[in-house]
């Protein structure tokens, strides 16, 4: 710290050539322990002194010095604040004299008694002010040095380097305001930079409570030998005061934050952490708390002993139901994926199901367990054999959430239109706008803080009253929102692409984009929609079938999607080849595009078949014979580009294209 005074007296007489003289007196000295003694010795590097010059020294364990160099010995190992003030006096060409005074600290370590940064604390107070939704920090830090910047983030997306910021922001709420401050000790080994953070929620115009943002949270580690069992705390969004009440389930408790506890014997107890804390507000203190409860199990019990996927199902005639009913202990969250063994998949709870072709599937359902810190506590999965012999579909098909948007006139608002198809008796809404806020009306007016660009997700729920009972079907739709931006057009070049590669009996099918995409939809001419990047097709059901694949996007600031579509049978879309009857039995070749070879399927494991591949000039490039019910033909060594297939010397030729 330096300050640099003129003598009052003097001030109006001599003026400014009185100032710039001493604003040349320069305050300063060095520090260090002498060979063979305990005292430490005081170096004077003072500059731009007069014609005579007094010292003052201060050592910050209450003792003085008025030497130019003086040896001090301290009471103790501790960081005492040393200062010298150094008061010279000089002669004017005028024959005046002024006297000018300049102070400089530094922190003094002695004896291993700490680092400067120990004390430098970063801190704040802030005050809403009376009308809008301003608000003017007070900056607390504590412990500087001689140079000090500042940082705040006001937890809105804007930042200032200003010791006492005053600052607005554009509507409500709570906001986690953030001062990072830095600063630089000067001390007998070289320049010292200290770092220190301080964080605390901020409401303003009546916003939510920062109880809000306040959430108990913890992992545990199993020590290598015994039932002993390391916690982490995971608490997030605590005020400057905060308290631990530990529960761990055999009856004993710990207060500690992170404690280290040991089990009498093996088993799987719930460990709960009760979390108090203490925000400063402008309307007081507020005390907030919240629990956070997990099975933790030691000694060598399977971990996922509590957890179980199994399922139950029932096949009619829309489709098969799979029901699954958790039970997880106290503050754990599941997440669900069904695999329905035709290559497609759900990650609801409960699942409604239809294929596109009778048979018997293997399903399988798996549930992860997650803490409320987003940790992975455990994984079980459970498959079954399920069967299923046609049928019409179910309700939910034709459930699809959806929606449109528009920017209001002006600021950052949005309305929302609805454009949910195919509801029930009864449905409800969950918005989630992207920015932290929900809503469950059925055509929100929502208000962002920010420009920005949001991923807006809309989940429907609805209720359909059929024969066997209640049924409810469940579809998420979701878009980003641009706000504040220029609305941008479609693409001209999005554009779809279909693939296919065999499994099984079959093949799946495979749609991808050359822009990323929000999703893909499978139309068949039956009324069966798919959705999904891919599906599997059996080919007993590729036949005649019209299909249409669709791909969209959301251009930024735009209500209107861009599309691309692609209808034709499947013959015609390339997924497998018909190439009519031999012996009575149907013949199909795929996959179409094929890379290193292709297949030629018979329909039984006797039949014969000749195979010729044509180039685009018309000659042959390769000719064999095949047999089995699933015959491989080499395409290696051909060029690449559009071929032409002929079987068995039928006059149809088919194109191929060989990549």
């Amino acid at each position: 710290m330096r300050l640099i005074t003129l003598a009052t007296g003097l001030l109006l007489s001599i003026g400014a050539f009185s100032q710039a003289i001493c604003e040349q007196l320069t305050a300063g000295f060095a520090w260090g322990p002498p060979t063979g003694s305990d005292a430490i010795q005081f170096s004077n590097t003072t500059t731009g002194t007069g014609e005579t010059t007094v010292w003052q020294w201060s050592f910050g364990d209450g003792a003085t010095s008025g030497d130019a160099q003086p040896l001090h010995e301290f009471p103790g190992a501790g960081t005492y604040e040393v200062c010298l003030t150094a008061i010279s006096v000089f002669i004017l060409p005028s024959g005046e004299s002024i006297t000018c005074v300049d102070e400089y600290c530094a922190p003094v370590v002695i004896g291993g008694g700490g680092s400067p940064c120990n004390g430098f604390e970063a801190g704040f107070t802030w005050t809403a002010t009376a009308s809008g939704n301003g608000v003017l920090f007070s900056n607390g830090t504590t412990g500087t040095g001689f140079q000090t910047t500042w940082q705040w983030i006001f937890g809105d997306g804007t930042t200032s380097t200003e010791a006492q910021p005053d600052h607005g922001y554009a509507e409500p709420g709570t906001y986690t305001v953030c001062l990072v401050a830095t600063t630089v000790f000067e001390t007998s080994s070289g320049l010292l930079t200290c770092v220190d953070e301080y964080c605390a929620p901020v409401v303003i115009g009546g916003g939510s409570s920062p109880c809000d943002g306040f959430e108990a949270g913890f992992t545990w580690t199993a020590t290598a030998s015994g039932n002993g069992v390391l916690f982490s705390n995971g608490t997030m969004g605590t005020g400057f005061q905060t308290t631990w009440q530990w529960i761990f389930g055999d009856g004993t408790t710990s207060t500690e934050a992170q404690p280290d506890h040991g089990y009498a014997e093996p088993g799987t107890y719930t460990v709960c952490l009760v979390a108090t804390t203490v925000f400063e507000t402008p309307a007081g203190l507020i005390t907030c708390v919240d629990e956070y409860c997990v099975p933790v199990t030691v000694g060598g019990v399977n971990n996922c002993a509590w957890l179980s996927a199994a399922f139950t199902w029932g096949a009619g005639a829309n489709g098969v139901e799979f029901v699954y009913q958790p039970q997880a202990p106290s503050g754990v969250q599941l997440e669900y994926l069904w695999a329905f063994g035709d290559g497609t998949t759900a990650t609801t709870q409960n699942a409604f199901h239809v294929y596109t072709a009778s048979g018997t599937y293997e399903v399988c359902h798996t549930v992860t367990a997650y803490a409320s810190n987003g940790t992975v506590l455990c994984t079980a999965t459970s498959c079954q054999a399920v069967s299923w012999q046609g049928g019409s579909g179910s309700p939910c098909d034709g459930f699809e959430a959806g929606f449109t948007w528009t920017t209001t006139a002006s600021g950052n608002g949005v309305l929302f239109s609805n454009g949910t198809t195919g509801t029930g008796s009864q449905t409800t809404w969950q918005w989630s706008f992207g920015d932290g806020a929900t809503n469950s009306e059925a055509q929100p007016d929502h208000g962002y803080a920010a420009p920005g660009t949001y991923t807006v997700c809309l989940v429907a729920t609805t209720v359909f009253e059929t024969s066997s009972g209640l049924l409810t079907c469940v579809d998420e739709y979701c878009a980003p929102v641009v706000i504040g931006g220029e609305p941008e057009e479609c693409d001209p070049s999005f554009a779809l692409e279909i693939n296919s590669e065999p499994s099984g009996a079959g093949f799946i099918l495979a749609a991808s984009t050359n822009l990323p995409n929000n999703g893909i939809t499978w139309s068949f001419d039956n009324g069966l929609v798919l959705y999904g990047s891919s599906i599997q097709v059996d080919l007993s059901s590729v036949l005649n079938i019209e299909l249409c694949i669709s791909a969209w996007y959301q251009p930024n600031n735009v209500s209107d999607t861009c599309w691309a579509t692609v209808c034709g049978l499947l013959s015609e879309l390339g997924f497998a080849v018909n190439v009519g009857q031999l012996d009575g039995e149907v013949i199909s070749v795929w996959p179409n595009p094929a890379t290193d070879f292709l297949f030629v399927g018979t329909g039984r494991s006797s039949a014969q078949a000749r195979v010729t591949i044509y180039g685009s000039d018309g000659r042959i490039e390769r000719e064999v014979s095949v047999s089995g019910e699933h015959a491989r033909v080499d395409l290696s060594g051909l060029a690449p580009g559009l071929k032409s297939i002929a079987v068995s010397g039928r006059v149809e030729r088919f194109k191929l294209v060989k990549e």
